[in-house]
């Protein structure tokens, strides 16, 4: 006969993994429902009797979580006829979260473990359970060849996964019992097979999200890593999976290419196990397919609107909107006192639908409002969208009338209105709170005033969040898609595109620009990447923010030039380069630049005929304006010197050399004492023997005033970046070519 059968309700798995791991760490048997019936077959609810036939004990793992399942009621009762006074000692009621004990387990003694850290927490469970007993003296072994579980402990609720970056969990998470069941039996299924991959589909709205975080935190204690993946657009996508390598201190961490960082991410996934990778909200099964380790040591969960999802890629499973049932116990966890049969008539109305469902109670919260109330409201609201001139069909008319209800709130709210639809505009997770900050400073026309009241901002976000339009966490917003349809939706065209160019102006401004050279700007240009991308299909060429927009394309290609992400960038610098050529003519000295980036970039891919064109049209452009000593003018004419180098046919770099190198030497008396010490430290591991010989020779005859304009004369940081980017960009190439031979000049 067993010890302890645990009785516990989904809900509460990780707490109730942990007590019977340490239950069986002390000597105990136990019976587990996750460990001891994952098998197909009769189910615990089919076998109560047997099960407590075998157990001596039943210990309960209590919860409000419990006392409303429908089944834990069956595996308490059997034994309560067993022992009905309580002196036996059968049934031991364990306390893991605040709820009310009521009916025949209220004369029972209780354990709590609420408030206690782990330690406290065993042996406050171990010393309630002793008693006289029929125990061997030896140690009982827990040993079973098709489980695993007593080999890795779990953690005790409240410790996260050292590698986490799992959302927040709901608390007002509701139902989905079954469906938690069949993702957990699948997943558990496929580690003998080729399939740990599942994918949960369904409408916007019905909460597959909330269901993967639900999934992920009830298993938490199972797994050693759990990493959270934006998976809609391709650049948070790719960015998301390639921080993974920095968290695992992968020594590709900071490789340019993020292709080799992917490939370095996976492969430690395909050697290492208790894994869990969410990928929320994926396009398609070809977007993902990539990132998919092959092991099956771990698990993938994915979260999509799309319903097609490959047999051989993963299982699928169809989300449907809640069931009565589940809304009404959603609505009575959310309104208190709520009535029952207005709960019932409110779920009907809105479909069933989460979504719309936690909105209308985040309403009837802050405003007192009856169900009966919210309906009649919800009539007239309904009414006047169907009288609309336009009518949107992407999306249920229940939705648009639920969140109007709320808009008419928060429109009181000063800032409200444009931080929402400011949000509605870009992409829908992860929004900087200083990204939309900035561009409600350039939509009220202040950006060069001081800061917007903070104390409004804070009232705008406490509206907005309480009627849960959007969610507010470590200075980021996010706001569901549907609530982004919505607010659009509400915006005429031409307020549109001003909080379009009040967005764009702000990401000009924010986007590094050093994204092309500096890894440690990349998080911050990740970070904003997919808001831009958002954007893009909004904005016009001929934007009025045009400027700003260009700026940002240039600032974007670069970064992706810098990560060796070469096709993401080249759209971006050709569409900078046509906006200057549209608004400034063909020959601006700004046009000049985007074609010496464009062509650099060609030049990186080794698309050498396709660059030099671009090099000798910037070169041109700038020697006419603003003239052949300009800064820019130099370095452009020395990456056309580059590529014919390259491609060998310049014959007269040695020649131009001590120009370029003149550059710095002009430039000197603006360096300060250990920027002179980096600069011919650089040039000592550089440059081996008679060359830096030759270089010291350069420097001491060419005048400082030759080849530089005074009013033009460089700081002392602006001519370091010159000489590198000047000086060896080709110096290191000159010296095995030309500065060997033994006369290279005459």
């Amino acid at each position: 006969m067993k010890d302890f059968f645990v009785s516990y309700t989904g809900a509460d798995l990780q707490i109730a993994s942990w007590i019977a791991w340490v239950l069986e760490d002390a000597g105990y048997s136990v019976v587990f429902q996750e460990w001891d019936f994952r098998a197909a077959g009769p189910s615990v609810i089919g076998n109560i009797d047997s099960v407590s036939k075998e157990c001596e004990r039943t210990l309960l793992v209590l919860s409000p979580d419990y006392f409303d399942s429908a089944f834990t009621k069956l595996e308490w009762e059997t034994v309560v006829h067993k022992d009905p006074s309580g002196e036996l000692g059968l049934l031991v009621p364990v306390v893991v979260k605040e709820c009310t004990i009521d009916g025949v387990l209220r004369r029972l003694v209780s354990v709590s473990l609420l408030g206690l850290e782990e330690q406290a927490a065993k042996s406050t469970l171990l010393a309630a359970l002793k008693r006289d007993r029929t125990k061997s003296a030896v140690k009982p072994l827990y040993k079973n060849a098709n489980q695993q579980h007593s080999l890795h402990k779990p953690r005790y609720p409240g410790t996260l996964p050292e590698i986490c970056n799992l959302p927040r969990r709901n608390p007002n998470f509701t139902g989905r019992e079954s469906i938690l069941e069949t993702l957990r039996t699948s997943l558990q299924s496929g580690q003998n097979t080729a399939i740990t991959q599942q994918a949960i589909h369904g409408l916007g709205g019905i909460g597959k999200t909330q269901l993967a975080i639900e999934y992920a935190w009830r298993h938490i204690a199972d797994y050693d890593l759990i990493w959270w993946i934006r998976a809609e657009e391709s650049s948070t996508l790719a960015n998301d999976y390639a921080s993974l390598a920095v968290k695992l201190n992968l020594p590709e961490k900071e490789v340019q290419d993020q292709k080799i960082v992917i490939e370095a991410v996976r492969e430690w996934l395909d050697h290492n196990q208790n894994w869990l990778l969410i990928f929320d909200n994926a396009r398609d099964s070809d977007s993902i397919l990539h990132y998919l380790p092959n092991a099956t040591a771990g698990h993938a969960l994915i979260t999509s609107r799309n319903q097609n999802w490959s047999n051989n890629l993963c299982n699928s499973l169809k989300i449907e909107v809640w069931s009565r049932e589940e809304s009404l116990a959603f609505l009575q966890k959310r309104i208190t006192g709520i009535d029952e049969l207005d709960a019932a008539k409110l779920s009907e109305t809105l479909g069933y639908l989460p979504l719309s469902l936690e909105q209308a109670a985040a309403y009837g919260n802050a405003r007192h409002k009856s169900c009966a109330e919210y309906l009649d409201l919800f009539s007239i609201c309904r009414q006047e969208l169907w009288n609309r001139e336009k009518h949107p069909d992407n999306y249920p008319d229940t939705v648009a009338t639920t969140w109007t209800l709320a808009f008419q709130e928060t429109d009181r709210v000063p800032y409200a209105t444009e931080i929402l639809n400011l949000c509605s505009l870009v992409a829908p997770d992860a929004i900087p709170q200083s990204l939309i900050l900035k561009a409600l400073e350039y939509h009220a026309g202040q950006a060069s005033e001081p800061p917007i009241d903070t104390l409004r901002i804070d009232d705008a976000l406490e509206a907005l969040t309480t009627y849960s339009l959007i969610t507010y966490e470590q200075n980021q917003f996010s706001i569901h898609r549907l609530v982004q349809t919505v607010a659009q939706d509400r915006m005429q065209a031409e307020e549109r595109d001003q909080y379009c160019h009040a967005a764009i102006q702000a990401l000009s401004e924010l986007f590094p620009d050093e994204g092309f050279t500096t890894p440690d700007c990349w998080p911050e240009c990740s970070a904003l990447t997919s808001h831009a991308e958002a954007l893009f299909e909004s904005v016009a060429d001929d934007t009025a923010v045009w400027q700003e927009f260009s700026l940002l394309l240039t600032k974007m290609g670069s970064y992706f030039h810098g990560h060796a992400d070469y096709g993401k960038a080249e759209p971006l610098l050709h569409r900078s380069l046509e906006i200057r050529e549209k608004v400034l003519g063909t020959d601006h000295p700004a046009v000049a630049l985007s074609l010496n980036n464009l062509a650099s970039l060609l030049d990186s891919q080794g698309k050498y005929a396709e660059a030099e064109p671009l090099y000798r049209r910037a070169v041109a452009i700038h020697e006419n304006a603003p003239g052949t000593d300009h800064p820019n003018t130099i370095i452009i004419k020395n990456n056309l010197d580059d590529l014919l180098c390259e491609l060998g046919d310049d014959p007269h770099f040695a020649q131009k050399l001590p120009f370029a190198f003149s550059i710095i030497v002009v430039s000197s008396p603006r360096l300060s004492l250990p920027q002179r010490q980096n600069l011919y430290a650089e040039l000592e591991l550089g440059v081996p023997g008679k060359n830096l010989e030759l270089m010291r020779h350069w420097y001491r005859l060419l005048p400082v005033t030759s080849y530089w304009p005074a009013k033009e004369r460089l700081s002392g940081s602006a001519a370091l970046r010159i000489f590198r980017a000047l000086l060896w960009s080709r110096c290191s190439k000159f010296v095995e070519k030309t500065l060997s031979r033994e006369k290279p000049f005459s």
